[in-house]
C-alpha cells in the first residue's frame, strides 16, 4: 500500500482516538509512534526522521513554535495532517491537511495520501 513502511507520529490527548487512527495507520503499512502531549510529540519528532505527523489541532497549537523548528529541521520535512478545529478566522498553512472529527478511516487514509503526495520526496 502507499503507506508502507513510512514512520508517522501520532499525537492526540485522546487515547482511544489515538488508537484507532494509530490501528488505521498501521492496517496501510505505516509504522506508528504515538505522543500524548506537546513535549511527546515534539520529543518524537526530534528523535526520529518521521514522514508524516497526525496531530490534534489543540497540542499544534501547545506545541507552537517548539513544534514547528523541530519539523523544519527534519528533510524532507513531514506530511502534516491535523485533526479536530482549526481555531479563529485564519486558514491552515497550504502544506498541511485538516479533517474534523469524527472521521472516518477513508477520509483519515486520503488525507494522509494527500499530504504525503504534496511534499518532496527524499533523495536518493
Amino acid at each position: 500500500s502507499g503507506l508502507a513502511m513510512i514512520l508517522v507520529v501520532v499525537a492526540e490527548t485522546d487515547r482511544d482516538v489515538r488508537d484507532v487512527v494509530a490501528e488505521i495507520l498501521e492496517a496501510q503499512g505505516a509504522r506508528v509512534r504515538q505522543a500524548s502531549s506537546a513535549d511527546d510529540l515534539i520529543r518524537a519528532v526530534a528523535s526520529a526522521a518521521c514522514d508524516a505527523l497526525v496531530v490534534e489541532t489543540e497540542l499544534w497549537r501547545l506545541g507552537g513554535l517548539r513544534l514547528l523548528e523541530a519539523i523544519e529541521r527534519l528533510q524532507p520535512a513531514p506530511a502534516v495532517v491535523l485533526t479536530g478545529d482549526w481555531p479563529g478566522d485564519s486558514e491552515p498553512p497550504a502544506d498541511v491537511r485538516l479533517i474534523e472529527k469524527p472521521f472516518a478511516a477513508g477520509s483519515l487514509v486520503a488525507a494522509f495520501s494527500a499530504a504525503l503526495g504534496a511534499r518532496p520526496t527524499r533523495s536518493g
